[in-house]
């Protein structure tokens, strides 16, 4: 992404994880950021975890996230997504199957 927000606040090392406002969600999300954070030692800057009203994630009707994965700007986060193909979307597997309660 590149600053989504558009708040400026320096989201760099940025790995956000939006949910819809219920809780089952929220823990979907929480449960896939940890496994990333974990598994990329990402730097974590300002706000992280957003919830919300976002339309794409409230019309579902099954637990639902929307996974910022960096920030194109920063050179940082260039170096991490370009040196992991493919590991981003074993990770947030990892994470899922987590909340399921599933081994991979």
């Amino acid at each position: 992404h590149s600053d989504s927000a558009g708040d400026k606040q320096g989201h760099t090392g940025s790995l956000i994880c939006y949910s819809a406002t219920d809780p089952i969600g929220r823990q979907l999300g929480q449960r896939i950021q940890a496994r990333m954070f974990s598994d990329f030692s990402w730097p974590i800057a300002g706000e992280s975890e957003r919830s919300g009203t976002l339309a794409v994630l409230d019309s579902s009707n099954c637990p639902s996230v929307l996974i910022e994965v960096g920030n194109h700007s920063d050179p940082d986060d260039c170096v991490i997504l370009r040196d992991n193909p493919g590991q981003f979307e074993k990770s947030i597997t990892k994470g899922i199957f987590n909340f399921l309660g599933l081994t991979p």
